[in-house]
């Protein structure tokens, strides 16, 4: 089985990033840890981070700090794809993204997938939207 995954990302309405994620080791075992009889929790949250390191399959986290707390995503099935979506409207400091994961957690936990945008800033009062697709086939 092969995961594949896009993603967009909107601020106030302006795309800002679009492109392909990687889905990293520790998520591809998650995926199969999913058909077991105990299965780990479920994806369940988004965390956003200011590191532009290259992607890894062996990294298990973001590789910056977090910018601010993960935001739950509504996760959407539609055949062999789920769509993890976030809105949220940012309230603090402006901050610098260069990275995005998905999470089973709403801190630490088993991270899916990692996305590195091209870099945009996020200030206060800004509406942030995110669409992020995988799709097994």
């Amino acid at each position: 089985m092969v995961l594949t995954g896009r993603v967009s990302v909107h601020v106030n309405g302006t795309l800002v990033a679009r492109g392909k994620n990687t889905v990293v080791s520790v998520g591809l075992n998650w995926v199969a840890a999913r058909l077991a009889a105990s299965p780990p929790a479920v994806m369940s949250h988004m965390a956003f981070g200011p590191s532009g390191v290259a992607i890894a399959l062996s990294q298990t986290a973001l590789q910056g700090a977090e910018v601010f707390a993960r935001k739950a995503v509504t996760p959407t099935v539609l055949g062999a794809a789920i769509t993890y979506a976030v809105s949220f409207t940012h309230a603090g400091s402006s901050v610098t993204v260069r990275e995005v994961g998905i999470f089973n957690a709403a801190t630490a936990g088993t991270m899916l997938t990692r996305f590195l945008p091209q870099e945009f800033t996020i200030f206060d009062t800004d509406a942030v939207e995110v669409s992020w697709t995988l799709e097994a086939s």
